[in-house]
């Protein structure tokens, strides 16, 4: 007969059984929930990723447009001076407003300046 704290051989045995099922389960529950969460914080960061890539492409685009705007209110871009190169430099006439500088673009800056008044700039 087994003394009366100790189970039979068979109960002993069944519920090792149980409890090595029951361990893998919750090995596998933790492996999961490891899991769910890495797909989680990895969706999370594609949604920041792509807010981030959103939000730079808006920037960008944003410049650019402003600095088109800024480009089609220069007196150069609806009053299409004659361009050209003098010697060794550049002038951009119209009339009798001439801009002059070492490359295109000085020349036309210099006109627009002129242009506005703001030769002293």
């Amino acid at each position: 007969m087994n003394p009366p704290n100790e189970l039979p051989e068979e109960y002993t045995q069944l519920q090792r059984e149980a409890i090595e099922r029951y361990m893998a389960t919750q090995e596998k529950v933790a492996e999961m929930q490891v899991a769910e969460a890495a797909f989680k914080a990895q969706a999370a960061m594609k949604v920041s990723d792509r807010e981030d890539m959103i939000t730079e492409s808006t920037k960008r685009t944003h410049t650019k447009l402003e600095l088109h705007a800024a480009n089609c209110l220069r007196p150069t871009a609806f009053l299409r001076p004659n361009v050209g190169q003098v010697e060794d430099f550049w002038r951009a006439t119209y009339g009798d407003v001439v801009g002059e500088g070492p490359t295109p673009e000085l020349a036309c800056q210099d006109f627009d300046r002129k242009w506005l008044g703001k030769d002293e700039l």
